[in-house]
C-alpha cells in the first residue's frame, strides 16, 4: 500500500496503518478508482515478477550445489579408484624378498 501511495505522489510513512494510507489514497485529489487499480496491478506485477525471478535464482544456486556436491563425489570415487589401483601396484610380496633356503648349501641361522 505504500508503494501505491508513493506511486500516486501521496506522502506516506512506514507507520501508518492500511486503513489510514488507503483513506490519503482515497482523499487525495487526485483519486481516480482506475489509476488506482491500474497502479495496483503494475506494484502486484512487480511483485511477482521480483519473487519469480528470485526463485529462478534460488532454484539455479540449488541446482550448481548439487553439481558442485556430485563433482566432488565423483573426484573421491576417481581418486579412491586410483588409490586401489596402486595399492595394488605397491603390494610386495613377502616370498620374493625372503631368499629361498636351500639346505644343502645355506645356513640356517641367515633366516633367523
Amino acid at each position: 500500500m505504500i508503494e501505491i501511495a508513493r506511486e500516486l505522489g501521496i506522502e506516506a510513512q512506514n507507520n501508518f496503518t492500511k486503513v489510514e494510507i488507503m483513506n490519503s489514497i482515497i482523499q487525495s485529489e487526485s483519486y481516480e478508482e482506475e489509476i488506482v487499480k491500474a497502479v495496483m496491478e503494475g506494484v502486484l506485477e512487480e511483485k511477482r515478477e521480483k519473487m519469480a525471478f528470485e526463485e529462478r535464482i534460488q532454484i539455479k544456486e540449488f541446482e550448481l550445489e548439487r553439481m558442485r556436491l556430485s563433482n566432488i563425489t565423483d573426484r573421491a570415487s576417481v581418486s579412491s579408484e586410483d588409490l586401489e589401483g596402486q595399492g595394488i601396484k605397491r603390494r610386495v610380496n613377502l616370498k620374493d624378498l625372503v631368499p629361498k633356503f636351500d639346505p644343502k648349501n645355506a645356513d640356517i641361522n641367515l633366516f633367523f
